[in-house]
């Protein structure tokens, strides 16, 4: 056999893609890297590429012998692709830059060699995906799995136990589920190792297919299964064990057998890898004019690189200097309606709003009824402040303090809200109604906000927003409590959005 040293234009063509289109849309690729940087669930994202470029390089004589087959109607795919990234690039939403980013890898890739290269690697190119840093929503769920998957084994055990949502009592002590002990770390890894091995085992899609299933669920009942030992070692060893730095220890050595175990019993069932023809004759490679591909990589990386300078000059307007931003307040009235304003009254709660350009907090009182109103006002937004985001919240998951029994939307008085049950360690419980103010919008919806909030930057060249909450006591009727904010919203909106608008209308 002789073997071909040089390095095929294919292989040349597809690398580019993976340099080029990173580098131009450097600011979501450096966000990317920080994510992998900064938290461990995804620190595995500094290996995925490295992984996708020596599949393809473990198999580059086979692919000296695909045609070059530019397709330029994946122009068509690729410029929605781009606009959905620079909307999620003018908004801030990361995670929606950075699927784009690996989209427009993967049909870019398309683009330049054509439909054939693309489906005979298309595992490397998808497997490109996991350097997506996604999956951080799935924290409660599991939080929530674990907390009642360990509970119920413990009452099977035979041992008497309490639980409070992610809290539960044993004789020996008390123990809850926090972020780490959620497994979705373990979750995310196992998925990503698990369709590697899949891939290097098994020719079957059938078993690749259940393998990946295979390593999506062992991970979620093995961790349920390590949160019951880890409670068990602290029980029997009267809370000296498992308690501390061992307890992560212990996570990490038990994930570390998991992973092996389930990649030897699927060791049983791999493949037989057919044998190399030793006939192929490698220095027969295809040829082809590369001034097509070329001139389709140009027109795409001009095209980002145009929507990128875009971006960038929406989010360096100016909105006016520190001075005025400080001058500015909101001035609500005392009374608003049969609503009066009582400076020497409060709930002993306030939402979460992380760094707010204005930020009020007022009890109103209409005989014994009571509301507080609170405001976060957002001027302009970034990425540490900004109304629709994760840290601004009614109640932080996993709280000590205040608890959320129950969220539903709901349509009151005109507008859409999300309305919460909290209830404090006293038994103290409050119904609390939650929404934006995007710009003249409002919505309940995050996602809705963030799409308005697109709206008003790129047509409307406004970045205003306001982190909306009303809360009241709650009794045993839900109803009344809900006709107590619809009075005083009803009474109190058209001050409050007054007051919004001339915040954003009054700078300069």
């Amino acid at each position: 056999m002789t073997v071909n040293s040089r390095l095929p234009a294919q292989f040349i063509l597809i690398i580019l893609p993976m340099v080029l289109i990173p580098l131009v849309l450097m600011p979501s690729s450096l966000s990317m890297i920080h994510v992998w940087q900064v938290n461990e669930t995804f620190t595995h994202g500094f290996l995925i590429l490295p992984i996708a470029v020596w599949m393809l390089w473990h198999k580059i004589d086979d692919l000296r012998l695909l045609p070059i087959s530019p397709e330029p109607w994946v122009l068509l795919l690729i410029a929605p692709i781009s606009l959905v990234w620079f909307v999620a690039q003018v908004v801030d939403v990361q995670v929606v830059q950075h699927f784009a980013l690996v989209f427009l890898i993967q049909t870019s890739i398309w683009l330049l060699l054509g439909r054939q290269v693309v489906m005979t690697y298309f595992f490397p190119l998808a497997y490109l995906t996991f350097m997506v840093p996604v999956g951080q929503g799935l924290i409660p769920i599991m939080m929530d799995f674990t907390a009642d998957f360990t509970v119920t084994l413990i009452q099977l055990s035979g041992i008497p136990v309490y639980q409070d949502g992610l809290y539960f009592i044993l004789p020996s002590g008390n123990w809850s589920v926090v972020e780490e002990c959620s497994g979705v770390r373990y979750l995310i890894a196992s998925f990503a190792l698990g369709t590697l091995y899949a891939y290097m085992t098994y020719e079957s899609l059938k078993k690749r297919l259940i393998f990946i299933l295979f390593s999506i669920l062992i991970p979620i009942i093995a961790n349920g299964l390590r949160a019951y030992g880890i409670v068990m070692i602290g029980h029997f060893s009267d809370m000296e064990l498992a308690t501390g730095v061992d307890h992560l220890i212990y996570g990490w050595v038990f994930f570390g057998i998991v992973i092996f175990v389930m990649f030897l019993i699927g060791s049983f069932w791999a493949d037989q890898r057919p044998a190399y023809d030793s006939q192929l004759e490698t220095t027969l490679e295809i040829k082809t004019s590369l001034k097509k591909p070329f001139l389709l990589l140009g027109v795409t990386l001009g095209m980002l690189l145009g929507l990128l300078l875009h971006a960038q000059s929406i989010g360096q307007r100016q909105v006016g200097s520190d001075d005025n931003l400080a001058a500015m307040s909101f001035e609500l009235p005392s009374a608003l309606g049969n609503w009066l304003y009582e400076a020497e009254n409060h709930l002993s709660w306030r939402p979460i709003i992380k760094n707010p350009t204005l930020a009020i907090s007022r009890i109103y009182q209409s005989g014994n009824n009571t509301v507080q109103l609170d405001i976060g006002y957002f001027l302009t937004q970034s990425n540490e402040s900004e109304a629709v985001s994760t840290q601004n919240s009614v109640v932080p998951y996993g709280s000590d303090d205040w608890k959320k029994l129950r969220s539903t939307n709901l349509r009151r008085q005109g507008i859409r809200v999300m309305e919460s049950e909290i209830q404090s360690p006293s038994q103290t419980r409050l119904l609390v109604w939650q929404w934006y103010q995007i710009g003249p919008y409002d919505t309940h919806s995050p996602y809705i906000a963030k799409a308005f909030d697109a709206y008003n930057q790129i047509i409307s060249q406004r970045d205003d927003a306001a982190y909306i909450t009303l809360a009241t006591p709650l009794g045993d009727d839900t109803e009344s409590s809900r006709k107590i904010l619809e009075t005083f919203w009803r009474d109190a909106s058209s001050s409050i959005q007054q007051q919004i608008g001339q915040a954003y209308f009054s700078q300069p």
